[in-house]
């Protein structure tokens, strides 16, 4: 059995580090709470033309975002450690994200600074991508929930920005998954299948 951690938001706030850094160099005024979709582009503007969120996340200000955020929560990598140590016979973790250019020497060196001993990391290119490399996912993003197949198993860290979006489990931080052991054990256990409607 395959569990993918995203990063965002589930490890790295790095939406905060975002909008600390966009006030830096742009003199915005962007409350965490605003944000009620993943469409950040409506709530980060440029007043330059050649500027975009793309540049400023993935060639600008890529390890001052992605490299230099704090975890989370507080911990949450060395529990994720504890948590891949104890369960390495009947589990893989993978830590998946989708960053491009600059951001992914930028995560990596994040991955680095907190300690972690995840051996598979992965970069997609798409959040659909993420879906065939595991059997569970924990995430906030929402195209990654929406594009769910019916054979995985999505678990929500509820954000503003997620809260209308559906899945097979909802939770408030990582740690509330990694200490239920119950519901771990119940989701690794059963296998999901494909099934077809009968008319």
């Amino acid at each position: 059995m395959i569990i993918g951690i995203n990063i965002d938001g589930v490890l790295r706030n790095h939406l905060n580090k975002l909008i600390i850094t966009h006030k830096k160099y742009h003199q915005s005024e962007i409350d965490v709470k605003d944000i009620v979709d993943y469409d950040l582009e409506k709530y980060f503007k440029f007043t330059d033309d050649d500027d975009s969120l793309d540049k400023f996340l993935y060639e600008d200000c890529s390890l001052e975002i992605f490299g230099s955020a704090d975890e989370i929560e507080d911990n949450v990598i060395t529990k994720l450690n504890t948590f891949i140590s104890k369960n390495r016979e009947k589990l893989t973790v993978k830590i998946m994200t989708r960053e491009c250019g600059r951001a992914i020497p930028a995560t990596l060196f994040f991955l680095s600074k907190t300690g972690s001993m995840c051996k598979e990391i992965k970069f997609i290119n798409s959040y659909e991508e993420m879906w065939d490399e595991c059997d569970i996912l924990v995430t906030t993003f929402p195209k990654v929930l929406e594009t769910k197949p019916k054979n995985k198993i999505s678990i929500k860290i509820e954000r503003n920005y997620n809260k209308k979006i559906k899945s097979n489990k909802i939770i408030k931080n990582l740690s509330d998954f990694l200490e239920d052991e119950d519901y771990i054990n119940k989701i690794t256990s059963t296998k999901t299948v494909d099934y077809k409607e009968l008319n």
